[in-house]
C-alpha cells in the first residue's frame, strides 16, 4: 500500500501534520464503512460533500485524508495527521491511481458491455486463478469513483487483474479506461442499459467502443460476434470474436442445455479445440459470458482442464440468477439489476428451465433510466410473458402498468394471475398471501432501487 509520503508527492499536494509511522489499510470515500487505518479521500458528490464528515473520519481512525486546499488553512486541529492538500480531490484520486497503475507491467482485463460485466469479470478472474495471482475489483466498483479505489487496492505481488467498466454517458469509459490503462478489452453485448442518458443502442456501442480506442497497439480485444453493432467496427490490435450464434466467432456453442435447474452443459468450440464444461450457472445468456472468459483465459495460457475446474467450482454472483431455496420453492434471485435486455434473458432463462409440477412465477420490480422508451420497453416483457408458460406475475411500480395492461387484455390473463402492488410491503403481501406449497419457481428482476434483493431475503427465510 502507498505510504503518505507518495501519495503526497503522486497528487502534487501539500502534506500537514505528518506522521511517517502510519501505515494505510486501505482507501474510503465513505465514513461509513471507514475502519481504522483507513486514508479518507473527501469527494463532493451531488448528494453531499466528503468535507463535511472530516472530523468523523479522523475520530473513527482515518490514518489520513485528501482534502480540498480552499476547505482549509494551514491550521488544521492537531489530531488530524497527514492531511493532503489538492486544488481537486476526485482528479487527485485519478492521479493517485493512474500513478499506482505506473507500477505494475503485468496483462489487465476491463470488462464492460451493457449486462453481464460482473460475472465475466468474475469468471475471467476465476479463470486465470488457476494459474496466476490473480486479483479483480470487488463489487461493483467500476465508476469514476469506484474504479480508482479498486485500482489502489491491487496487492503488488499480483501477477493478473481484471476490473469492470461501467458507463452512464459517453465518455465514461474512455476516462476509466485512461486510468486503468487495460491490455486486454472485453465487452460481453450492446443492449438498452442507461438508455435515457442515449440516442440509440449506437451511441451505446460507441460509449462502450471507447474501451478498444483505450487499448495498446499490442492489446487484446474480446468481442461479441452477435451483436450486429459490434461486428462492423475493426481494432488494429488483435481481435478475438465470440457468440452463441455467430458461426464465424472464434469461439462459439457447440452444444447447449440450459433446462437442468443444476446448472448449464456446454460444448464450446474454440480456434484449436472443441471441449465441454459443467457450470452451476443459470441462463443461456451466461453462456455468452463463459465464451468471453474462456477466450481471455486461453489467451493467457490456461489449460482447458483448469478452464473446467474453474467452471465447475464457480460460485454464482450474488443476486445475479442465484438459485436459492425457499419454502415457496426456488427463488431466481436475478434482484441486483435490470434493463430490457437483461429482463428478457432471465425471463428466457425461467421458461427454458424444466422443473416438472413447478409453477413459473416472475416477480417484476420497474426498469429505470429508460426515458422515454420507458413504456415501450415494459410492454415488449409483458408480451414475451404472455407469449410464455409463466402462471402468475407480480408487478412493482407505475413505470410497470404497460407490462400489466398488455397482458390483463389477453383473454387468458385474468387479474388474479397479474398483481401490480405500489411498494415492497404490498408486494410482499401479495407473493406470501397468493403463492401455496411448495413447488414454486420464482423469477425476482428489477432494476437496483427496487431493492428486490430484500423480498428475496424474506422469502428464503419465512417459516
Amino acid at each position: 500500500m502507498p505510504t503518505v509520503e507518495w501519495i503526497s508527492i503522486a497528487v502534487e499536494g501539500d502534506l500537514h501534520h505528518p506522521d511517517p509511522t502510519v501505515d494505510i489499510s486501505k482507501f474510503s470515500i465513505d465514513t461509513r464503512t471507514l475502519q481504522p487505518g483507513d486514508f479518507f479521500i473527501a469527494l463532493a458528490g451531488t448528494q453531499t460533500d466528503g468535507h463535511r464528515f472530516l472530523a468523523e473520519a479522523f475520530a473513527k481512525g482515518a490514518c489520513g485524508a485528501l482534502v480540498h486546499r480552499l476547505d482549509f488553512d494551514a491550521s488544521l486541529p492537531t489530531p488530524w495527521r497527514n492531511v493532503v492538500l489538492v486544488d481537486n480531490t476526485l482528479h487527485a484520486l485519478h492521479r493517485l491511481a493512474r500513478t499506482y497503475r505506473a507500477l505494475f507491467q503485468f496483462p489487465i482485463v476491463a470488462v464492460t458491455g451493457s449486462s453481464g460485466k460482473t460475472t465475466t469479470k468474475e469468471l475471467i478472474a476465476h479463470m486465470l486463478s488457476q494459474r496466476f495471482r490473480t486479483y479483480r475489483s470487488h463489487g461493483n466498483l467500476n465508476s469514476e469513483y469506484g474504479l480508482p479505489l479498486a485500482l489502489l487496492e491491487m496487492p503488488r505481488e499480483t501477477e493478473m487483474a481484471v476490473f469492470e467498466l461501467g458507463m452512464q454517458r459517453l465518455g465514461d469509459i474512455r476516462q476509466l479506461a485512461e486510468i486503468l490503462r487495460p491490455t486486454v478489452g472485453v465487452i460481453t453485448m450492446i443492449g438498452d442499459a442507461h438508455r435515457e442518458f442515449f440516442e440509440s443502442k449506437e451511441q451505446i456501442a460507441q460509449s462502450k467502443w471507447e474501451l478498444v480506442e483505450a487499448l495498446p497497439s499490442d492489446g487484446i480485444a474480446v468481442l461479441n460476434r452477435d451483436s450486429i453493432y459490434l461486428r462492423e467496427r475493426r481494432y488494429s490490435g488483435k481481435t478475438i470474436w465470440f457468440g452463441s450464434e455467430s458461426k464465424d466467432a472464434a469461439y462459439r456453442i457447440c452444444q447447449l442445455d440450459t433446462t437442468p435447474v443444476a446448472g448449464l452443459h456446454v460444448r464450446v468450440k474454440a480456434p484449436t479445440e472443441v471441449f465441454e464444461v459443467q457450470t452451476k450457472l443459470l441462463g443461456r445468456h451466461n453462456a455468452r459470458n463463459i465464451l468471453a472468459a474462456c477466450a481471455v483465459a486461453r489467451e493467457q495460457d490456461v489449460t482447458i482442464p483448469e478452464i473446467q475446474h474453474a467452471l465447475w467450482s464457480f460460485p454464482p454472483v450474488p443476486h445475479r440468477m442465484e438459485l436459492k431455496a425457499s419454502p415457496l420453492g426456488w427463488i431466481l434471485d436475478d434482484s441486483y439489476n435490470a434493463n430490457p435486455a437483461a429482463v428478457k434473458e432471465a425471463l428466457r432463462t425461467l421458461i427454458e428451465l424444466k422443473l416438472p409440477g413447478y409453477r413459473k412465477i416472475f416477480v417484476f420490480g420497474e426498469m429505470l433510466e429508460l426515458g422515454k422508451h420507458s413504456g415501450e420497453a415494459h410492454r415488449n416483457i409483458g408480451q414475451l410473458i404472455a407469449n410464455s408458460d409463466i402462471d402468475r406475475v407480480f408487478l412493482l411500480g407505475e413505470s410497470t402498468l404497460p407490462t400489466s395492461n398488455y397482458l390483463t387484455h389477453k383473454a387468458h390473463w385474468t387479474s388474479e394471475r397479474v398483481v401490480v402492488a405500489k411498494n415492497r410491503s404490498e408486494l410482499l403481501q401479495a407473493v406470501q398471501s397468493r403463492l401455496l406449497g411448495n413447488q414454486n419457481l420464482i423469477l425476482v428482476k428489477g432494476s437496483r432501487a427496487n431493492e428486490l434483493d430484500k423480498i428475496v431475503d424474506v422469502l428464503t427465510h419465512i417459516t
